[in-house]
């Protein structure tokens, strides 16, 4: 039976009301720069702090930088691997297409490169649609993963969601200024990820089948907040029931942001985001992670 609360997120949110030891707005440490060529692309990707690897995979339309409130306080406890998803940032996409599949792809043979056998992930959104697929293509590779606004399918009204928004731009109201920021290329860039992105949802390859989320042995958290205007609730139900060890952390009065609005400059009123969810992250993800065993 999924936990809405799962214990550690309960223990961390005591903790935050004492006094929480993170400051998600202290500056990060020093942040290196590096590329791997896997084939014909270009895969940029940062690496920060010591300790055992985290790859961290950011979502749709946005960059490494969708992170940085959380570098300083994961970074003292993990090295952090943070990509540029093909397409986004500075890494380029030589295909007219984009799909978690081929990112996820991407990123084990950025692992290959790095020599890493074993490791965590946390993904965000389309970040987790790729980790999702990462844990089913190579099981044992991730040891335990954190997924947020994730979807292993399009169920329920996911699939009219995205069937809405295939053929238009990003809101220019929404958090474009900020985002648009992050690419070299601009807005054409951001609307040519954002397109490819939205249509890579709607195609069959998009969907795993029982048997490759059943396949799936990370221990992972599944974080989404109950208004998500993406994907219904009953997407991260489904990923509980069928993932066979799970912690489910639903956010309340949160949408697909989660904590992450404040990194496009938006207050929770206009983004649905979570302050408090925003302030325990960093605390709950290293929670998590040390209690793998269990």
């Amino acid at each position: 039976m999924a936990k809405h609360i799962p214990s550690f997120v309960a223990l961390v949110l005591l903790v935050c009301v004492l006094g929480c030891s993170n400051e998600i707005t202290d500056s990060p440490p020093l942040i290196e720069v590096s590329n791997v060529q896997i084939g014909d692309l270009d895969q940029v990707y940062r690496t920060v702090g010591s300790g055992p690897p985290l790859l961290m995979i950011h979502g749709l339309t946005e960059t490494w930088r969708v992170w940085e409130p959380f570098i300083k306080p994961l970074s003292a406890h993990y090295q952090l691997i943070i990509p540029d998803i093909r397409g986004h940032g500075e890494t380029n996409n030589p295909a007219d297409v984009l799909s978690p599949r081929m990112v996820a792809t991407d990123l084990l043979e950025l692992l290959d490169a790095l020599q890493i056998e074993e490791l965590r992930v946390v993904g965000y959104s389309f970040g987790a649609h790729t980790a999702l697929r990462m844990a089913a293509s190579q099981p044992s590779r991730i040891i335990s993963m954190i997924t947020i606004a994730g979807a292993h399918r399009l169920i329920g009204s996911s699939e009219s969601v995205h069937q809405s928004m295939v053929d238009t731009d990003i809101e220019l109201e929404w958090y474009l200024d900020i985002a648009r920021a992050w690419h070299p290329d601009g807005e054409e860039q951001l609307q040519r990820v954002w397109r490819q992105g939205i249509a890579g949802a709607l195609e069959a390859d998009f969907q795993m089948t029982d048997e490759e989320i059943q396949s799936i042995s990370a221990k992972t958290l599944i974080i989404q907040g109950d208004r998500d205007d993406f994907f219904p609730i009953s997407v991260p139900l489904s990923l509980d029931e069928n993932i066979s060890n799970t912690e489910l952390w639903i956010i309340p009065n949160t949408y697909h942001t989660a904590m992450f609005y404040q990194n496009y400059g938006l207050s929770e009123a206009d983004s649905g985001g979570n302050r408090e969810a925003a302030e325990i992250f960093p605390d709950v993800v290293i929670s998590f992670f040390s209690d793998e065993s269990e």
